[in-house]
C-alpha cells in the first residue's frame, strides 16, 4: 500500500510551515536550526524513516494544499 511519502514530490515538502519542517528534521535528528531549503533536501532525503504516526499528522497538510485545491477555485472562462 502507498503512503504519502511514496507519491510527494520535495516541492510539496517546500510548502509546508518551517515550524512543520522543524518538527520533521527533530525527529529524523536532523539539525532543525538549517533554512527551510536545506531542511526540504535533508528531509526528503530521509522521509522513509518518518513513522507513521507522524505521516498521519502531516499528510493533510502535504495534501490539502494549493496544487491540490483544483475544484474548489471558480475558473472564467471568456
Amino acid at each position: 500500500m502507498n503512503r504519502i511519502f511514496d507519491i510527494i514530490f520535495m516541492q510539496d515538502l517546500f510548502k509546508l510551515t518551517k515550524s512543520t519542517l522543524k518538527d520533521l528534521a527533530t525527529e529524523l535528528n536532523i539539525d532543525s536550526s538549517l533554512t527551510k531549503n536545506e531542511l526540504v533536501i535533508k528531509i526528503f532525503a530521509e522521509k522513509d524513516n518518518l513513522s507513521a504516526e507522524t505521516i498521519t499528522k502531516i499528510e493533510s497538510k502535504i495534501l490539502a494544499t494549493k496544487s491540490t485545491s483544483y475544484g474548489t477555485r471558480k475558473h472564467s472562462f471568456k
